[in-house]
């Protein structure tokens, strides 16, 4: 039998690595500037073409590579950052694996051009599919130069799952938005089809944050602070105000990397309990710094998460931290820890403080003759039989039909808590969410309605001042948005709406504008047309709200109109109205 294993050829190697490492131009812009940032750069230059399909270029005013390491960044785990395994436990710069130039490399055409500062000319390199095309010197002033063009060119499977432009570019954003919000140090410019989108001058965190956040924000943080032996927490927290339909403004960085970690969103997410409006998510900003030995950044090619060694300790502090701030702030009730003097008992005129009595029976003993056993289970068939007599008793009926032949019922729904309409049908337990039933019910019917966009303009453009993040959301939705009479102009911080759409929704479109652009960001890209979205949004204003309570007549009339859906299941955004359980798979939660 012949040898089946082989190894690799180098270029196969590192194209299957740039899968891992690079799986969009977003990718390639975070390596690159993350690369710039360690090399100590305090000016930052970034252009993109196409999304990043054509061109990516980053230059920075960094230390630069000397000749040699010009050629040898590219090679597979090629770092400066390691030289043994025990440096892995004290990683302090955000690259260090040696994957990412070699993975950029392999898919796409690079220009390198760098030079340091006490070498008298630079070095520059030319690779194209792994493989380096030519080296030369070059003119040029301290630091580096990279222009990656073509990406995923001899790659075009790859190409082939890009999303549209404005998705691409949105991602790109986000990238340079993560690696400016922890270095405000550094002075940064972004430029789009040769027009600069964002110039940040250095500043500290918080003007940062407002700069590419909306001066709003300003307005809105509320600093957290707190320092122990081991870990200091600073940044912001935004106040309610500041809640979106979407996790997009929530940031956590851990020694200076962007990080993604549920478990300690969980723990200020939770601070926020009662302050925010039902769907929506808190904003933060939060820089965490911690002994590099205590954590782990090796856990993902793209370093986008990290382990700590006691995660919930963190998870304390933070959660603490985060309940004193807004605290402090008067946006939660709070302890004040440093009021002088025993607690106070207000006293009302001259009467005087009585001291409670405590009832009890001198007659009890608990070691006297043995309370008789309740038999629960014939109780509860008593009580059962008893509901079924009064429920006979009722002379209103209901009779149900749909499409697959519903029998006559006599059914009586009931309430629980708040939120569900609960009934027998069937040998069935049902179970409908009154408020995603009614709105289901006010979508269809809005639907069915003949209404025909067109715009009308404006006598006065309303006026937002909305961020970065905000303003390509609204790119992302331009053509659908603007198919249906919207029309706009965005300056600086400033968008100005000019047109709305002629339907009457019983709202005020301009009022309606932002949170129209958010839930179209939010998940309503799996609708079919702009119709559904906004008849499901339209849906929204009358419908009946969770904690409604309702009477047994407006149960069945909601069931009723709900059944006559021609979806009763299944909201446009494919979430469940109606659960249905089996007796027998009721009685597998009481089997033992």
């Amino acid at each position: 039998m012949s040898d089946v294993i082989v190894k690799l050829p180098d270029v196969v190697a590192n194209q299957i690595a740039a899968g891992e490492v690079i799986q969009r131009p977003a990718s390639v812009v975070k390596e690159l500037m993350e690369n710039a940032i360690d090399a100590e750069a305090t000016k930052i230059k970034l252009s993109i073409k196409d999304a990043g399909r054509t061109l990516i270029y980053i230059e920075d005013n960094g230390k630069g590579m000397s000749p040699a390491d010009a050629v040898m960044c590219f090679e597979r785990h090629a770092t400066s950052k390691l030289k043994t395994a025990a440096d892995l436990f004290q990683i302090a710069t955000k690259g260090f694996r040696g994957e990412a130039l070699a993975s950029v490399a392999a898919i796409a055409h690079v220009e390198l051009k760098t030079k340091t500062e006490d070498s008298i000319e630079g070095t520059k390199v030319l690779m194209s599919g792994g493989r380096m095309d030519s080296k030369e010197a070059c003119s040029m002033n301290k630091g580096t130069h990279f222009s990656i063009k073509n990406l995923f060119y001899n790659v075009p499977a790859r190409r082939y799952f890009l999303k549209s432009d404005n998705v691409e570019w949105k991602h790109i954003l986000e990238e340079f938005m993560r690696v400016a919000m922890v270095h405000p140090e550094v002075e940064m410019l972004l430029e789009n089809e040769g027009q600069k989108e964002i110039h940040l001058m250095p500043s500290n965190h918080r003007q940062r944050i407002v700069k590419l956040m909306g001066n709003k924000f300003d307005e809105w943080l509320v600093p957290i602070e707190e320092q122990t032996d081991w870990l200091r927490i600073s940044g912001f927290l935004a106040k309610p105000e500041a809640a979106k339909k979407s996790r997009g403004d929530q940031y956590f960085f851990v020694n200076g990397r962007y990080v993604k970690h549920s478990y300690l969103h969980h723990a200020i997410q939770t601070v926020f309990q009662g302050l925010l409006k039902e769907g929506t998510f808190a904003s933060y900003f939060v820089y965490l710094e911690v002994d590099p030995s205590l954590i782990d950044v090796n856990i993902h090619p793209t370093k986008t998460e990290v382990k700590f060694q006691d995660d919930k300790a963190v998870y304390a502090i933070l959660h603490a931290a985060a309940r004193r701030s807004l605290g402090m702030h008067n946006i939660v009730p709070t302890i004040d820890f440093n009021q002088e003097g025993n607690i106070t008992t207000p006293v009302w005129g001259n009467s005087e403080v009585k001291i409670p009595q405590v009832q009890y029976s001198p007659d009890y003993n608990p070691f006297g003759k043995e309370t008789p056993k309740r038999d629960v289970v014939n109780e509860w068939l008593l009580m059962q039989a008893e509901i079924h007599a009064k429920v006979q008793s009722i002379p209103e009926q209901l009779n149900w039909k749909d499409e697959a032949g519903w029998e006559q019922s006599d059914i009586q729904p009931m309430q629980v808590f708040k939120r569900w309409v609960v009934f027998e049908y069937n040998g069935e337990m049902w179970m409908v969410d009154q408020g995603l039933a009614h709105r289901q019910i006010q979508f269809e019917s809005w639907l069915s309605k003949d209404w025909k966009w067109s715009g009308q303009q404006l006598l006065t453009p309303f006026q937002f001042e909305w961020g970065q993040q905000d303003k390509v959301s609204l790119l992302g939705a331009e053509h659908e948005l603007r198919s249906m009479g919207f029309d706009w102009k965005i300056e600086e911080d400033m968008v100005q709406l000019l047109a709305i759409p002629n339907v009457d929704f019983g709202w005020s479109w301009e009022r309606q504008f932002e949170e129209i652009v958010q839930q179209w960001e939010n998940g309503y890209e799996r609708m079919n047309n702009d119709r559904e979205m906004m008849a499901w949004l339209a849906a929204k204003q009358d419908a009946i709200r969770a904690g409604q309570m309702l009477t047994v007549p407006e149960m069945k009339d909601l069931v009723v109109q709900l059944l006559q859906c021609e979806n009763p299941f299944f909201t446009p955004k494919h979430d469940k109205i109606i659960f249905k359980m089996s007796e027998k798979n009721i009685q597998q939660f009481f089997a033992i």
